[in-house]
């Protein structure tokens, strides 16, 4: 049976898992990547504990870790999709003001999951 790759998320951190952390980190030089793999923890975890034990002065020193973006959310995805419009002169701020009105007006609310479930049961 093969472990996840961060199945020790949560784990107390050992003396000795701290030990070793230092020695991949200062000694091996390996990338926070890396060892989060090895120690069956997440990047994050890994940075935490670096910043804790004094081993880093902040995240951005790390070596080797690379931030993830932040997932874009369907309104920061319908902005874009807006300022693309915008910027290629296809719409103008009023039609598109004019196009989301007339989709709020003709849109007919979706009833609940409580009612459908509700009536469903009847």
């Amino acid at each position: 049976m093969s472990q996840s790759p961060n199945s020790r998320n949560g784990n107390k951190w050992s003396v000795n898992e701290i030990l070793r952390l230092q020695r991949e980190y200062e000694l091996l030089e390996l990338p926070v990547n890396e060892i989060a793999t090895l120690h069956q923890r997440g990047a994050d975890a890994i940075l935490h504990r670096l910043l804790k034990e004094g081993f880093i002065d902040s995240m951005e020193t790390a070596r080797g870790y690379v931030q993830k973006p932040p997932p874009q959310t369907a309104r920061s995805l319908f902005s874009q999709y807006l300022d693309s419009l915008l910027k290629e002169n296809k719409m103008s701020i009023k039609e598109i003001i004019e196009c989301v009105n007339e989709k709020k007006i003709n849109s007919t609310p979706t009833p609940s999951r409580r009612v459908l479930r509700h009536s469903k049961a009847k």
